[in-house]
């Protein structure tokens, strides 16, 4: 412890005094003092209290407690002198409930204490507000009780060291009086007082009852406001009630106790009223006469009719306004009417103001409205640009310099007289006139000034501007001159050091560079490696910065003027044995973007169609036979994968085991077959004796008859005898399959095993058995006859199938009870976005009733919405106006796209209404105690309320008696925090939560978010309002409505999606400078702590740093270890660091800028800190590209249909591409390159592929069908592009999304040049010829998604700008006349609008016909580009309801007259065609045709069979070279032409037969996979002494031989090698190798199939080598033998490319099959039609 010396220690204590020590489960030790000793002790848990220089406590210890002054102190839950007696805790009689009357005192009877040790403390749990209790007897009192509705709950609770108990009872107070109320008169006007008077009276004497309170509740339309009042002594009371501006109709009333709970009105008044909606109202116009029909509506708000109404005056009309009227105001206007009225204008002149009209109606009461129009009548003003906008040019002293810009008017007026004002300097003056006549819309004016600097003006840079204006608007040009002169001058430099003053012969440097920059112009000059001197002639007069450098010298820097001839400068550079030189030079960088497009295609296939060999498997196969196996065939002849493949055998077969080998079978891919071996184990004795009835009765075997062991006893026993009498006649096995759709969907093909005569013959019928084991006419449920029965060889079955609705369970819990908000319009929308309490005000009149209902059922509503759009795709968000029709284009998930837009408004309205309360209220706002709570909260929180907006603590509790069912007080105290803070913090300007102070709470109403929801529900209602609908609920009615019809009509077949991805790599240069320092140390001491700070600066002013315009890359070191404060150079070594330096974008935003790169170099050599600076290097930065990038992506897809039987061609479709350079520099050599299209996601395993099979720039076929390369692009520019792609089938893009990484070499952060990205998908490429045609794409898209799919907008190729586009569909068609070859007619419609038009109606032309559409010309005689007219031809198949042809004309055009005329002419045709220049492996076609048609190449081989079609999309040449055919083979090749449907034309055909090589053979195809090509060498033959044969190696399949002395040796090969591509049959050849005889023979070694013999003296041997045929086969391995003296055949494998090697003396060659797979889909085989026998594997 420590020692305390008269003084106080720890706590109280001091010398000779009693010293406490306090300690808890803790060791305690006293401390030591003067005159005492306290000696600590140790207490665990509890406080121990030590005493010293005192005497002891009562002679008994203290057991549970502590010695404290004398006596014990007992521990928690002890009692006693000694602290031995425990407490007990209070236990409390059970107390009867108290009536009493109303004002009367009120006093309980005393709390009998049944046990409790010490004596207890009393305590109120719960009782009235104004009762007390006495802590020591446990009497409640209340002098004066007050009544309540409810009795009041009164718990005591009487409390000691041992615990706690409790009691209750009920206190009742009975009402002492009633009230009543009444009105007169019963009718008032809008916003009028009413006075309800009544009175209140004892119910015991009926005496008046003053001064007592009462609730006055007032009801109107389902709504409750109740005001807590008190009467007068007299006991009468008057209220003055004023309802809000917008209550009319019935209202009930009644005047109750506080302590009642009717709602029994006494009495009634109607308000009468009408209001103007909106009742505000900004007219815009020009003068003259203005119309403004339906501006505003007249609304009966009440609940009786009105008559008697009339416009009574018209306030504020100005001079310039002759005539101003209201159109349609109605004299009557009964309950619930809504009258348009319409306002008409007849203004003179330019003007802004506000006009009133006061509307009256007469009875049933006077009242007048007064509507307020803001008229705006603007003037049509001038506005100006000049070009160009500023100027920036060097000037030359003494030479007058003329400089110009053009003013041009692009406002919407005239101007006034122009006056140009030039700075008031002498150095300018106007050559052009200084007044201008007034300038029209559109017109120019040149301004032409002069510059005229003196001969002796000073070397300086001028900056200034000029103005043109009309006195009202105006243009300011900004100036930028530097002063520069014309005459020339010399500069000579001499450069010393100190070995010029003290070496013998006084050397200058040598090695010097020189280099000099003119401060005005930049221009530079650089004299290198002078011998002390450097001399510069014929400098243009100025200003110079001069920079001296050399090796192992300090460098100098200084600023000469040279003005003349003869200008000299002696600069000495101190010795330094550390040299450097700093060099910083323009290079140019690569900058890559990798953009990627994700799409989602949908389309519809039939399901799997699932074909299983055998279908029967004989019982004699496993009786009769020794078959070690059956092997099933599962061929999935469908176009999407089924899924849990697996088979079922019998496992009830006598004698016999079957072991499936594959189990289970998994996914069963499309287009694909899957083998599966089912292993067959006998048990011979028991085949014996049980099936063939070798043995009696008991088992035993029959005399005479000996058990079989072999197979081939069973084979000898299954010739003679039968089957036995327990084989049964029929067993069953199954294949099962399932399909996911939204579920599961269970399917199972049935595999019967029979005896070889047919079983089941019966006639059962649906699932009762038939005469054969139930397998005849019907079986179990599915009736019909299977596998078995009725010679039925397939069938395809389902087991089990639940509805495809992922969304069911959510769409009943949600929707069931919902009815949507029908006050959703935005009409009602009139309060400022900053007032929250008109908010509050217009929530609780609209939607009072259902709020916290409607915030859920939206959310809801959104849910379901999402889980319709997960199920089903979605592919926009933005409205559009929906028309009705169902016979269109994809029309359910148009529904869908509509119904998920309209949900999302709606939670958009839910939680803007849940804003004012948050998370605390909202959920509760619904029903009849919602809609009363916020009538209390309104008036509460009304400006003319006590505390104002604010909540005051009475109003709080007022609140807290009305909260609505479930909410508590907790929520409700934050939910009135939450407002009074959002008042105090906006008016203190504090909107949002990062504003808030630290450590305030940030639950209050974020102000931006209030503003942005609230700007989003009058963008939605005014979207729904524009589409035809009343109100946000109306819209969301017609989606729902309309999306359950379209579900309604199911399409036929399964919705497959695959999610594909292009990749496109897009490159170009940017402008970029190397910077390099070599730092040379010629020193005995290495440089240390090396620091290099690289500055940029504006070239006219080095105060200002700019490295933040720039982005310096990080060095690369050679020979120096770092230049970041920490690197080293060694002794006698040279190191360099180099930097990229990249300018930002905004480093020269506008124009090109000039700025100086330099720095300073710090080092420590020898100790010594130096610092050297980086001699600035001028360099001019260029603007850069700043690029918005837009992709286009084809959203109708046509291809072949997996419906029908016959394969259509694939429309090409195409990836559109607008580049928009918004920069103001060069996009300099751009390229962009796309990655062929990849499936990422295939859900059901859909047999689809994509590919690009071109591209264009511009109008031009590109190069590369990948490649697009724009090369420079300019600033302020715009380039188009698209690829052509084609898809295996035909569907549709559902949505589509673009995304960028910026890749930056060595990861330099440097800008991005790309500043937006986005995708859309496209409706057509169209071409714009309005004002001019450009020759390129534009594209036309649906931004906006609506039932119809109708496009929207147009993006220009003309910098990117989009328009609106207005759609019609409701043309009248007219004068149709279709003949064979030809068709036309007239469709007409009445235009709305001017611009761009876009017009579907029903082609004339049959479904089918080959006509395709010649020309349309409009009724103006203007003929509409091929580009803007096409035709579309579509099938839609519905379940059960017939297949909808869509079959459409559509018409792209600007400011239409709304008539054309259509003619129809045959599909074009191919024609003239020829084929040239045929060789031994090529040949070229030509032919006529439509000059932007799609052409088909049809190549046949033998004129017998299709080898394969190419498709040549825009093939504007027309004409084809064809390679790699085949030598000496008969082809026959056809040319088709492609129309809209798609159909092809016959095509035209031309018959060739390339030229005979033997040496050479190839195969043509187009299918993406191998294809290589063999050679044939032919050995020589050579008789002679000792002869060598010649040795020729082949690519493929080639054979060598060497002949050996006195022998002849022939060899000949000859290898084809197919190609790995489906349908296509490789067939290689046979190599028969040498007959050779002498003493070595020699190897020869080829690269594919080749075959090698090795012969002995003596020998003959012949080689055989292997011969691949097949069709196709995916991983099939070839292996082929050869071997000496002996032949090897290969084997046949399908579609595979065999590799041979080397066989040498015995050892054969092995032939290793390889696969290449390419990316062309194969169809799959079409389901077979009721009735047919479907194809077999």
């Amino acid at each position: 412890g420590t020692t305390s010396t008269g003084t106080t220690s720890t706590g109280t204590t001091s010398t000779g005094t009693t010293r406490l020590i306090v300690t808890t489960g803790s060791t305690s030790t006293g401390t030591t003092s003067t005159g005492t000793t306290s000696t600590g002790t140790t207490s665990t848990g509890t406080t121990a209290i030590l005493t010293t220089g005192n005497p002891g406590c009562y002679p008994s210890p203290c057991e549970h407690g502590s010695c404290l002054y004398g006596a014990c102190s007992c521990f928690a839950g002890w009692n006693g002198l000694n602290c031995s007696i425990p407490s007990v805790a209070p236990k409390l009689a059970p107390m009867a409930n108290v009536i009493v009357a109303e004002f009367a005192p009120f006093v309980s009877a005393t709390p009998e204490l049944l046990q409790g040790f010490p004596t207890p403390t009393f305590v109120a749990v719960s009782k009235p507000a104004l009762a007390t209790i006495n802590p020591s007897t446990g009497v409640v009192s209340w002098p004066s009780v007050i009544a309540a509705e409810t009795p009041y709950p009164v718990t005591i609770r009487a409390v000691n060291s041992g615990g706690s108990g409790d009691t209750t009872f009920q206190l009742t107070v009975l009402p002492s009086y009633n009230c009543s109320s009444a009105v007169s008169p019963d009718v008032y006007t809008l916003g009028g007082p009413i006075n309800i008077q009544g009175s209140c009276r004892t119910l015991a004497t009926d005496a008046p009852a003053g001064s007592v309170p009462f609730v006055l509740r007032v009801y109107w339309r389902g709504s409750t406001r109740a005001f807590s009042l008190t009467t007068r002594p007299t006991g009468t009371f008057v209220y003055q009630f004023v309802p809000w501006a917008t209550e009319a109709g019935l209202f009930t009333f009644g005047a109750y106790h506080p302590a009642s709970s009717s709602v029994t009105p006494q009495g009634q008044f109607n308000i009468v009223g009408f209001k103007l909606q909106p009742s505000t109202y900004t007219v815009r116009g020009f003068p003259g006469r203005l119309d403004f029909p339906n501006f505003t509506s007249i609304v009966n708000m009440g609940d009786l009719p009105l008559s008697g109404l009339s416009v009574a005056a018209v306030l504020n009309l100005d001079n310039v306004v002759k005539t101003a009227n209201l159109i349609g105001v109605p004299t009557d206007l009964p309950v619930g009417a809504a009258v348009p009225i319409s306002l008409t204008l007849n203004v003179t002149a330019p003007w802004q103001t506000t006009i009133g009209f006061t509307l009256t109606v007469s009875t049933p009461a006077v009242v007048s409205v007064e509507i307020r129009i803001t008229v705006i009548i603007s003037r049509q003003v001038a506005s100006f640009t000049a070009s160009p906008a500023s100027i920036n040019q060097n000037l030359v002293r003494g030479r007058p310099q003329l400089f110009q810009t053009m003013i041009t008017n692009v406002g919407t007026a005239t101007s006034g007289p122009l006056t140009v004002s030039l700075p008031n300097d002498p150095l300018f003056s106007l050559s052009s006139a200084q007044y201008i006549a007034p300038l029209a819309v559109g017109a120019s004016t040149l301004v032409q000034f002069f510059v005229s600097p003196p001969a002796d003006m000073a070397f300086a840079t001028i900056n200034t501007d000029f103005v043109v204006n009309d006195n009202e608007v105006g243009v300011r040009i900004p100036l930028r001159f530097g002063v520069t002169s014309s005459d020339t001058g010399d500069f000579n430099v001499t450069v010393t050091d100190e070995f010029t003053f003290f070496a013998p012969g006084n050397p200058l440097v040598s090695g010097i560079h020189v280099s000099l920059t003119n401060t005005i112009t930049g221009a530079s000059f650089t004299i290198n490696d002078a011998n002390g001197t450097a001399f510069f002639p014929e400098l243009v007069q100025g200003n110079y910065l001069v920079n001296v450098q050399a090796l192992k010298h300090a460098s100098a820097q200084f600023t000469v003027e040279i003005i003349g001839y003869g200008t000299k400068s002696e600069v000495f550079l101190r010795r330094d044995i550390v040299s450097y030189t700093w060099t910083v030079t323009p290079t140019t960088i690569q900058d890559e973007y990798k953009f990627t497009l994700k799409a989602t295609f949908e389309t519809y296939v039939p399901a799997p169609v699932i074909i299983v060999e055998p279908s029967r498997v004989p019982l004699d196969d496993l009786y009769k036979t020794d078959k070690p196996q059956v092997v099933f065939t599962i061929s999935n002849k469908g176009w999407i994968a089924a899924d849990n493949g697996d088979i079922e055998v019998p496992e009830n077969l006598p004698c016999i085991t079957l072991t499936q080998l594959v189990k289970p079978v998994g996914v069963i891919p499309a287009n694909t077959t899957v083998v599966v071996p089912v292993v067959i184990t006998r048990d011979y004795e028991c085949i014996d004796c049980y099936v063939y009835g070798i043995c009696d009765g008991s088992g035993a075997r029959k005399r005479g008859e000996q058990p079989l062991a072999t197979a081939q006893q069973l084979r000898k026993r299954a010739a003679i005898n039968g089957y036995g009498y327990l084989l049964s006649p029929c067993y069953a096995g199954v294949v099962k399959w399932t399909l996911e759709c939204g579920g599961t969907i269970d399917y199972q093909v049935v595999v019967s095993w029979t005896p070889n005569t047919p079983c089941g013959t019966g006639s059962g019928s649906s699932g009762a058995p038939g005469g054969g084991l139930g397998w005849g006419g019907g079986w179990n449920t599915w009736g019909g006859g299977l596998v078995v029965g009725g010679g039925i060889t397939y069938t395809t079955s389902y087991v089990y199938q639940h509805k495809c609705n992922p969304c069911a369970n959510e769409e009943l819990a949600c929707l069931i009870g919902f009815l949507p908000l029908p006050c959703l319009n935005p009409l009602l929308l009139v309060f400022p976005p900053d007032n929250p309490l008109a908010a509050v005000q217009w929530i609780a009149s609209c939607i009072a009733p259902p709020l916290g209902f409607a915030v859920n059922a939206f959310k809801c509503i959104y849910e379901i919405g999402k889980c319709r759009m997960d199920s089903a795709g979605s592919k926009r968000s933005a409205p559009m106006l929906p028309d009705g029709g169902i016979a269109k284009r994809d029309a359910a998930a148009a529904a869908q796209d509509y119904l998920y837009i309209n949900v999302g408004r709606m939670l958009n309205a839910a939680e803007l209404f849940a804003l004012p309360f948050g998370d605390h209220l909202s959920d509760y706002l619904h029903g009849q105690d919602g809609s009363t709570f916020m009538t209390v909260f309104v008036t509460c929180a009304a400006d003319d309320s006590a505390s104002g907006r604010f909540l005051s603590p009475a109003e709080r509790t007022s609140l807290l008696a009305v909260l609505p069912n479930g909410a508590t007080e907790e929520e409700a105290t934050l939910a009135f925090d939450r407002w009074d803070r959002t008042l105090e913090f906006w008016q203190a300007g504090i909107y949002t939560p990062d504003q808030v102070p630290d450590g305030e709470s940030t639950d209050f109403i974020d102000h931006t978010e209030w503003q942005t929801r609230t700007a989003r529900y009058v963008e939605d209602s005014t979207q729904a309002l524009q589409e035809g609908y009343s109100s946000l609920a109306a819209a969301y009615n017609y989606a729902q409505t309309n999306y359950d019809l379209e579900q309604s009509r199911k399409d036929e077949g399964i919705c497959a999606k695959v999610v594909i991805e292009i990749d496109l790599d897009m490159v170009l240069t940017r402008q970029a400078f190397r910077a390099k320092l070599t730092i040379n140390n010629a020193a005995s001491v290495p440089l240390e702590n090396i620091l290099v700070e690289i500055t940029i600066t504006p070239f006219d002013d080095a105060s200002i740093n700019a490295n933040s315009k720039f982005v310096i890359g990080a060095p690369t070191l050679v020979g120096v270890t770092g230049v970041d404060g920490s690197g080293s150079l060694g002794i006698q070594s040279e190191g360099s660091a180099t930097w990229m330096i990249v300018p930002n974008n905004n480093a020269a935003p506008f124009n090109d800028t000039k700025y100086r790169i330099g720095g300073r170099l710090v080092y420590t050599s020898d100790g010594v800190n130096l610092t050297n600076t980086l001699w600035p290097a001028t360099v001019t930065v260029t603007p850069e590209a700043l690029m918005d990038v837009y992709f286009y992506l084809q959203e109708q897809v046509y291809s072949d249909d997996p419906f029908t039987a016959a394969i259509e061609p694939a429309d090409p479709f195409y990836l559109g591409l607008l580049i928009v350079n918004n920069g103001y520099g060069i996009a300099r050599q751009m390229r962009i390159t796309a990655g062929q299209p990849r499936i990422v996601e295939n859900e059901k395993g859909l047999l689809i592929s994509f590919s690009i099979i071109g591209s264009h720039v511009g109008n031009k076929a590109s190069d590369d069908s990948l490649t697009v390369s724009f090369g420079d692009v300019p600033a302020r520019s715009a380039v188009v592009a698209d690829w052509i792609m084609i898809s295996s089938l035909q569907g549709k893009f559902i949505s589509v999304e673009a995304t960028y990484q910026h890749i930056t070499p060595t990861g330099l952060p440097m800008s991005s040049l790309v500043s937006n990205v986005s995708s859309h998908l496209l409706t057509r490429e169209v071409r714009i010829d309005w004002p001019s045609d450009d020759g390129l794409m534009d594209f036309l898209t649906n931004q906006n998604p609506d039932p119809q799919d109708l496009p929207d907008h147009v993006h220009s190729s003309a910098f990117g700008v989009m328009s609106l586009v207005f759609a019609v569909t409701n043309a009248t068609i007219r004068d149709v006349r279709i003949q064979a070859n030809s068709a036309s007619a007239n469709f007409s419609f009445t235009p709305t609008t001017t611009g761009f038009q876009y017009v579907r109606i029903e082609d004339i032309v049959p479904f089918d016909a080959p006509l395709m559409v010649a020309s349309v010309t409009r009724s103006d005689g203007k003929v509409l580009l091929p580009q803007n007219r096409w035709q579309t031809r579509r099938i839609r198949r519905l379940q059960n309801e017939p297949s909808l042809y869509l079959h459409h004309l559509h018409v792209f055009d600007f400011n239409t007259t709304g008539s054309y005329t259509v003619t129809y002419a045959s599909a074009p045709l191919v024609s003239s065609l020829t084929a040239s220049s045929v060789t031994k492996s090529g040949a070229m076609l030509q032919w006529t045709g439509p000059p932007t048609a799609v052409y088909y190449i049809v190549t046949r081989l033998d004129a017998k069979r299709s080898e394969s079609t190419t498709v040549h999309p825009r093939l504007l040449s027309r004409v084809v070279t064809l390679t790699e055919l085949t030598p000496d083979t008969d082809y026959t090749f056809g040319v088709a032409v492609a129309y809209p449907g798609p159909f092809i034309s016959d095509p035209q055909y031309v018959t060739l037969r390339t030229a005979s090589n033997v040496s050479t053979t190839a195969v043509f195809t187009t299918s993406t996979g191998t294809t290589s090509t063999g050679t044939t060498s032919t050995g020589s033959t050579s008789t002679g002494t000792t002869s060598s044969g010649t040795t020729s190696t082949g690519s493929t399949g080639q054979t060598s031989s060497t002949g050996s002395t006195g022998t002849t040796s022939t060899s000949t090969g000859t290898t084809s090698t197919g190609t790995t591509s489906t349908g296509t049959t490789s067939t290689g050849t046979t190599s028969t190798g040498s007959t050779s005889t002498g003493t070595t023979g020699t190897t020869s070694t080829g690269s594919t199939g080749q075959t090698s013999s090795t012969g002995s003296t003596g020998t003959t041997s012949t080689s055989t080598g292997t011969t691949s045929t097949g069709t196709t086969s995916t991983g099939t391995t070839s292996t082929g033998t050869t071997s000496t003296g002996s032949t090897s055949t290969g084997t046949t494998s399908t579609g595979t490319t065999s590799t041979g090697s080397t066989s040498t003396g015995t050892t054969g060659t092995t032939s290793t099959a390889t696969t290449s797979t390419g990316t062309t889909a194969t169809r799959p085989t079409r389901p077979p039609s009721p009735g047919q026998t479907p194809p077999r594997t």
